[in-house]
């Protein structure tokens, strides 16, 4: 493996197990705070590079130990880069409608606070525009929810279409959806928007 073959000739120096991101006193700090704890581990984050370049994350956890009858600080080293895509993927399910792909309440919520925070400061003006289904229960009743559930996929999509990239869809319940348009010049901007996407309901969409 990568980190054997960085690290096979042990015992090295522990400061050598820490990549060029973390100063000489942060790492001293970690090794007293180690040193301190006793039985306890102290991790961190850190990056180690392939033989390729490409660079990927370890944790390294430090913890007291014994070598040939002395008192040293070991560490153990794990390649985090599977956990990453792990925590990144899991965020992204949090944050996102798992049956049309786009942004759900919880990112929707956490976009529009960074949205009026900013333009606020800059004055910029944005628009949020809130799309109902209306009897979109009796397609549900009638043909059973795998047509409903299509359904909501062919209207989310169908709306995706129309949108450009200052122009964000949200689904918030089982028929609401929400558009967040930033970077707007004027009202007649979100209006233009609504006109647009009526017009291309009139068309049958299943």
């Amino acid at each position: 493996c990568d980190l054997c073959e960085k690290y096979n000739n042990f015992p090295k120096k522990i400061t050598d197990l820490i990549s060029d991101n973390y100063s000489e006193k942060a790492i001293k700090d970690l090794l007293s705070k180690t040193i301190e704890i006793k039985e306890k581990t102290i991790n961190l984050k850190s990056f180690y590079k392939r033989k390729d370049n490409t660079i990927y994350p370890v944790e390294i956890y430090f913890f007291l130990s014994k070598y040939q009858k002395n008192k040293v600080i070991a560490a153990i080293i794990i390649d985090a880069t599977q956990k990453d895509k792990n925590e990144e993927f899991m965020q992204y399910l949090s944050q996102h409608d798992n049956l049309t792909g786009v942004g759900n309440r919880l990112l929707l919520n956490e976009n529009l606070l960074k949205i009026s925070k900013e333009y606020k400061k800059s004055g910029q003006q944005y628009a949020v525009l809130y799309i109902d289904l209306d009897r979109f229960k009796l397609i549900n009743d009638t043909f059973g929810h795998l047509i409903g559930d299509e359904f909501i996929k062919l209207f989310s999509q169908k709306i995706k279409n129309e949108l450009n990239n200052k122009q964000t869809l949200y689904r918030i319940s089982g028929d609401e959806f929400i558009i967040v348009y930033e970077e707007m010049e004027n009202k007649k901007e979100i209006e233009k928007l609504a006109a647009k996407l009526i017009n291309s309901f009139k068309k049958k969409t299943i």
